[in-house]
């Protein structure tokens, strides 16, 4: 009796190990998807999230991440923040932002894996550890338990592609930033503080009943893409904003799962982008070299707001 009761627990114990290795590192895009496109806990089907509690999420940059990249990727963080800051706005919530960088310079030696840190990682040699396409770019891995996120790795394949790092964009960024806090000081400055707050506290709560009623906005375009991204480089600012969408949960979208009224709701949002950016979502698998795809769409902030507002 107890022989078979050690057994048995045994077993129990194998079992829930192999769980947890196979959590671990798992690539945040594979499997299924549920109702707001985000990735899913592979055993039980729940959808993967953050606590509510963990925003915005930290990311540390590894010491192996060129100083080019690193200035690309605490811009497309801020790109991030200003494109779901803006959105929430038009939906007359408080915004919160999604990303910050807590240390840009981290000394630290370790290795992609769950020890509760989110990490931007440069991989220079033998990248299949991680995956075994070789035409794979780039990969988000992710360590949770049940349908909790505990932490998130990028991984960059280093060793088969070459990058294209832009300052403009970083500028473009910058410039960004600068109008949305001069437009709230301006904002502030127009009427007393308890009245603006008492205004904004009204609008919300038009905008909340009269929502099913009123069209959103077009999401506010921030940065142009460079026109000049050399053919044989993947640009960077498009890859990493990309592996970003992943961090939250989101997964990949192929165009033939966007029905027809979808494409063409999204797209009369976008008529001002530019037409070297013709996409619905940065979360697209596929970028080719010498292309740009860094706006952050519509799409993209729907599925965002469904997953953490409206799950």
């Amino acid at each position: 009796m107890k022989t078979s009761f050690k057994l048995a627990f045994l077993l129990f114990c194998i079992a829930f190990l192999e769980s947890c290795l196979f959590q671990m590192g798992s690539p945040i895009y594979v499997g299924e998807k549920d109702s707001c496109n985000f990735a899913v806990n592979q055993h039980s089907g729940q959808g993967l999230r953050w606590n509510g509690d963990k925003f915005p999420i930290s990311f540390y940059v590894h010491h192996s991440v060129p100083e080019q990249a690193k200035a690309n990727f605490i811009s497309a963080i801020s790109h991030w923040n200003l494109a779901w800051t803006d959105y929430l706005v038009n939906q007359g919530l408080s915004p919160f932002p999604l990303f910050v960088i807590v240390d840009a310079n981290n000394l630290y030696n370790g290795r992609p894996g769950g020890d509760n840190n989110n990490f931007l990682f440069f991989i220079d040699h033998k990248f299949s550890r991680y995956d075994s396409n070789p035409n794979t770019q780039a990969i988000t891995a992710i360590n949770y338990s049940g349908p909790e996120i505990k932490d998130t790795d990028i991984l960059v394949n280093n060793e088969s592609f070459k990058y294209y790092y832009d300052r403009h964009y970083n500028t473009e960024i910058t410039l960004a930033e600068n109008q949305m806090k001069e437009h709230r000081r301006i904002a502030s400055s127009q009427s007393p503080e308890y009245r603006f707050k008492l205004l904004e506290q009204v609008k919300k709560w038009f905008k909340l009943l009269l929502k099913p009623f009123i069209k959103h906005k077009a999401v506010r375009k921030i940065a142009t893409p460079s026109p000049r991204i050399p053919r044989d480089k993947v640009d960077f600012p498009s890859l990493i904003i990309h592996e970003l969408g992943h961090v939250p949960g989101m997964a990949h979208v192929h165009q033939d799962e966007i029905s027809s009224d979808h494409k063409s709701h999204y797209r009369s949002r976008k008529k001002s982008s530019s037409k070297s950016e013709r996409h619905l979502s940065v979360m697209e698998p596929r970028l080719s070299s010498g292309r740009a795809r860094r706006e952050v769409t519509a799409y993209d902030l729907d599925s965002l707001f469904c997953a953490y507002f409206n799950y």
